[in-house]
Formats: structure tokens, C-alpha cells, sequence
């Protein structure tokens, strides 16, 4: 499943599409601002920019993994990512 990033609304403001916006337009065939981008990263990224060793934000989820992958999206300025299902 992919998740689409919370950029800033900006929109209509400057011509700069939302994630949301540039997403669907690129899955439309469309011609969005951008090339939406949504890497396929390992949870050692946003684990390693919280200055934690891994296993404390893995094992011990302090902080929780999502809020480290939400970090890194905003740092990186990423249009998603995608979250896989163990089942």
C-alpha cells in the first residue's frame, strides 16, 4: 500500500501541485509540476535520523516507527512511501 505525504497545501498560491495532487496526476497520465517522488526505503533510515540506535525505535518503538517514517518524509520532502503488510 502506498501512503501520500502531507506536503504544504501551497496549491493554487505559487502553481506547486500538492503530494496528493502530483500523485494522482502521474497515476492519470498526466503532466504534473514534478516527478512525485516515493522511495522504497528501509526503516534504518528514519531510524537513523532520530540519533537512536535502531533497535531502540524498533524493538522498543521510542519514538514509534511511523512518527520516525513522518520525519523522514518531511526532511526529504518525499510525495509517500509505501507500507507493507506482514499478513
Amino acid at each position: 500500500m502506498m501512503t501520500l505525504g502531507r506536503s504544504s497545501s501551497i496549491g493554487a498560491k505559487n502553481g506547486m501541485m500538492t503530494s496528493r495532487e502530483r500523485i494522482l496526476t502521474a497515476m492519470r497520465r498526466g503532466v504534473p509540476d514534478r516527478v512525485p517522488v516515493i522511495p522504497d526505503i528501509s526503516n534504518m533510515i528514519p531510524a537513523r535520523l532520530t540519533g537512536k540506535p535502531f533497535w531502540e525505535i524498533y524493538l522498543h518503538e521510542n519514538p514509534p516507527l511511523d512518527e520516525a517514517y513522518i520525519s523522514a518524509v518531511k526532511r526529504f520532502g518525499m510525495d509517500g512511501w509505501y507500507i507493507y503488510d506482514n499478513a
